[in-house]
């Protein structure tokens, strides 16, 4: 493992406050204390062992020799834990660690970056505040309601990094039940943005339509909601804007489809 050559640096000017210098010579001192103990048994720095540098540019070796594969540290100061700026997370129990992580790994984040199980919501444009995958059940419904469907396949899987949201689908009936007004995909796995005039659209592959021919399927999601309506062209048609009702569905419909939309949050 190397041995790393200088010290952290706090890149925000903003973050040069005492609480923090104080914090630091607290870790430092309470490892500092855990070398002295272990002494006797240490490696010299470049012999299979990570050194944490001294502060202020001073040699590790002449201060604060440590091995930080040996232990963890725990810190007290909730408030500026958030604030540090080092190689390594602070988690939500304020313990930081680089047990089992070599300094590649920890700088290259060979393990991942994760974020949190609950997004944790940014008003920032510039911050990524949220990364999740995922699958969800796409149903086959309509405008005014719907009943009884029973389902072949409903296989639906979805990417979702800050808001933008990617999800694509296979969903197939082998019985069609009851079906009220347009047809329509349900139960997409984010709300959209509530934002006037935002729309989005993507390709469909279907079959199994009963009624007019169809010579193209587009997926179309609005504004505030998880549907997407179904709009294409028949023979007869002048524009693709035309919704298949509940005669164009069939009990062996099936449509395969990707759409790419913006989440609320």
């Amino acid at each position: 493992m190397p041995v790393l050559s200088k010290p952290y640096v706090i890149t925000d000017a903003g973050r040069q406050s005492e609480d923090i210098d104080r914090m630091f010579d607290d870790v430092y001192t309470e490892m500092a204390e855990l070398e002295r103990e272990q002494a006797s048994s240490r490696l010299q720095p470049g012999e299979g062992s990570t050194v944490i540098p001294g502060r202020d540019g001073e040699d590790a070796e002449a201060r604060w020799p440590v091995l930080v594969s040996q232990t963890s540290l725990t810190l007290t100061d909730t408030t500026n834990i958030a604030r540090l700026n080092a190689v390594q997370t602070f988690s939500n129990t304020n313990t930081w660690s680089a047990l089992n992580n070599n300094f590649d790994e920890i700088v290259g984040f060979d393990k991942g970056i994760a974020f949190a199980a609950t997004q944790v919501a940014s008003t920032d444009a510039n911050t990524l505040d949220d990364y999740e995958e995922g699958t969800w059940t796409p149903t086959i419904g309509g405008s005014g309601g719907q009943s009884g469907q029973i389902y072949l396949t409903q296989a639906g899987f979805y990417v979702k990094t800050g808001k933008m949201v990617f999800a694509q689908a296979f969903v197939q009936l082998s019985t069609e039940g009851t079906i009220t007004g347009f047809a329509e995909i349900q139960g997409f796995p984010f709300t959209s943005e509530n934002t006037t005039n935002q729309f989005t659209l993507g390709p469909v592959q279907w079959s199994g339509f009963d009624g007019t021919t169809w010579v193209n399927l587009n997926g179309r999601m609005g504004a505030n909601g998880t549907v997407m309506l179904l709009m294409g062209a028949t023979v007869a048609a002048v524009a693709n804007t035309v919704r298949p009702t509940a005669t164009d569905v069939s009990g062996e419909s099936f449509f395969v489809f990707s759409l790419c939309y913006r989440a609320s949050a």
